[in-house]
């Protein structure tokens, strides 16, 4: 309990990732491809905590990366989908995926979908 207050209080006190995201260096953007192989590692982060609350009956498939990449390339420059990236002191600390999907006749459902 103890060791899991020092790491709490480590990511969150002064100096912390926290702190420095609401630093005056914060900034949204449009992410970048060069941002992707950062995205992606943040997605595993991401993962890796899911996998660890599901146990063995969840875990990232063989070849993930390249096609999470693929899908988040499909977010880069488009009007109908968006990646936005955080950054704080001048690195990607975080990221936005979403879009505006449009659904076919056949599908009983709304004509406009949309995600983040």
């Amino acid at each position: 309990m103890a060791s899991e207050l020092l790491d709490c209080e480590a990511r969150i006190g002064r100096g912390s990732l926290v702190d420095r995201i609401a630093s005056n260096d914060s900034r949204i953007r449009v992410a970048r491809v060069a941002d992707l192989d950062t995205l992606a590692g943040m997605w595993e982060e991401l993962e890796k905590y899911h996998v660890d609350l599901g146990g063995s009956d969840y875990r990232l498939a063989r070849g993930w990366r390249e096609d999470w990449k693929r899908f988040a390339r499909q977010h880069i420059g488009r009007k109908d989908r968006l990646c936005l990236a955080a950054e704080g002191d001048g690195r990607v600390v975080g990221f936005l995926l979403g879009a505006i999907l449009h659904t076919t006749e056949s599908v009983r459902a709304p004509d406009v979908w949309t995600y983040l």
